[in-house]
């Protein structure tokens, strides 16, 4: 029995490792490897203002140089800015910690809780712990839940 389904006689249940489940295994791996970015690639796409937050594009695609580089995606999860590199979306303020100081956060939490204020002032990185907390707070505050 698997799930609660009766496998009727002579059929047998899949291996665990099958050749399709390496298979994925190694397309998840390729894509995480996709996502990743350097704060050298980086910075041969955009050029980031701390003082305002914004990202502006360097490279001359489409005739888009200089022209502001993020765009809001509401219909998701985000619900903040995101640059879209090669076909792959980051979320702006990970972008914005990781061009001023070279490492690659986990999470980045805004200081005044606005998703869309970029400054590098306005940013400070954070574990789930405090991520959760932070959530939470402003959750109570808005929804009195």
């Amino acid at each position: 029995m698997f799930f609660g389904i009766k496998y009727p006689k002579g059929v047998k249940k899949a291996p665990y490792n099958t050749k399709a489940k390496q298979e994925a295994k190694a397309k998840i791996e390729a894509n995480k490897l996709k996502r990743q970015i350097t704060r050298e690639r980086l910075m041969e796409e955009v050029r980031y203002d701390p003082l305002t937050g914004d990202f502006f594009w360097l490279r001359s695609k489409q005739g888009r140089r200089g022209i502001l580089a993020q765009s809001i995606n509401s219909g998701t999860r985000h619900n903040c800015y995101l640059i879209d590199i090669n076909h792959v979306r980051y979320e702006a303020h990970k972008m914005a910690w990781l061009y001023m100081t070279g490492e690659s956060p986990g999470m980045v939490l805004h200081k005044d809780g606005n998703k869309f204020n970029n400054k590098f002032d306005n940013l400070y990185p954070c574990n789930r712990v405090e991520y959760n907390k932070k959530f939470n707070k402003i959750k109570w505050e808005r929804y009195g839940n």
